[in-house]
C-alpha cells in the first residue's frame, strides 16, 4: 500500500471560519482568465476515485468554487477562488470551507490545517507558473482536494485506490500534512493556530504526528 494511505488513515482536520470571507490572498503575474482556467482542472482526480463522491467545480464571471461532498451529516466542504486582474498581475482570493467531520478516536477534519496545505499548494503552483505559465501542473492540488474528499465522506483509506496520482512523492506528503487533526472533545472552542501539519491539539499540547491530534 502506497504511502498516501498512512497519511489518510491519520487524517483529521477543525471547521472553522466561513467560505464567504477570504482566508488568504496571492499575487501573480500574468492574465486572470488564464490563471482561472488551468486551476479549473483542480477537482479532476476526484472524479475517478472509487467509492468518493466526485467534487465538482461550478464557474463564473469572478472565480471558481469547488465543492467537495461530505459524509451523511455534515454541510459539503467549499474552497473558493476569485481572480482580480491588477495591471500585470493577477489577485487571487481564496476561501476555504470544510465541514467538522468526526475522523474517529477523537479527532475532526480542520479547515485551517486544509487552508494551510492548499496555500503551500498555490505557492508551488505560483513558482510554476512563473516558470511555465500556463503549463504549471496543478497535481499538488489535485491530490490535496482528493485526500480531502476521503476524510470529508470518511472512506475507509485501505479500500481507496488513487492510482492517478503515480510518481507522487506520498512521503513527503506525510512529513508535509503531519497533523491535520484538532481534538472533537471540545467543538465549540477556539483552537489557537498550529504550523505544524493540518491539525493542532485542543488541550493545547500540540500534534502528536501524522494528520492527527489526540485529545
Amino acid at each position: 500500500m502506497r504511502n498516501w494511505v498512512v497519511s489518510l488513515a491519520a487524517l483529521a482536520l477543525a471547521g472553522c471560519g466561513s467560505s464567504n470571507s477570504t482566508d488568504f490572498t496571492l499575487d501573480v503575474s500574468g492574465n486572470a482568465s488564464a490563471m482561472k482556467q488551468n486551476l479549473a482542472v483542480m477537482h479532476d482526480q476526484t472524479l475517478s476515485l472509487p467509492g468518493v463522491l466526485a467534487a465538482t467545480m461550478t464557474s463564473d464571471a469572478e472565480g471558481l468554487t469547488f465543492t467537495i461532498p461530505a459524509a451523511d451529516g455534515y454541510d459539503p466542504a467549499e474552497i473558493r477562488m476569485d481572480f482580480t486582474q491588477q495591471g500585470p498581475s493577477t489577485q487571487i482570493a481564496v476561501a476555504v470551507d470544510v465541514p467538522q467531520v468526526d475522523m474517529g478516536a477523537a479527532q475532526y477534519l480542520s479547515e485551517e490545517k486544509v487552508e494551510a496545505e492548499l496555500k503551500k499548494n498555490l505557492l508551488a503552483w505560483k513558482e510554476q507558473w512563473r516558470m511555465t505559465g500556463d503549463a504549471a501542473s496543478t497535481k499538488e492540488l489535485q491530490l490535496t482536494l482528493a485526500l480531502v474528499a476521503l476524510a470529508a465522506q470518511q472512506v475507509d483509506p485501505a479500500k481507496a485506490y488513487m492510482g492517478g496520482f503515480d510518481g507522487f512523492d506520498f512521503g513527503a506528503m506525510e512529513s508535509e500534512a503531519a497533523g491535520w487533526g484538532e481534538d472533537n472533545e471540545l467543538p465549540e472552542r477556539d483552537y489557537p493556530a498550529d504550523d505544524g501539519g493540518w491539525g493542532a491539539d485542543a488541550s493545547g499540547d500540540g500534534d502528536d504526528g501524522g494528520w492527527g491530534a489526540g485529545a
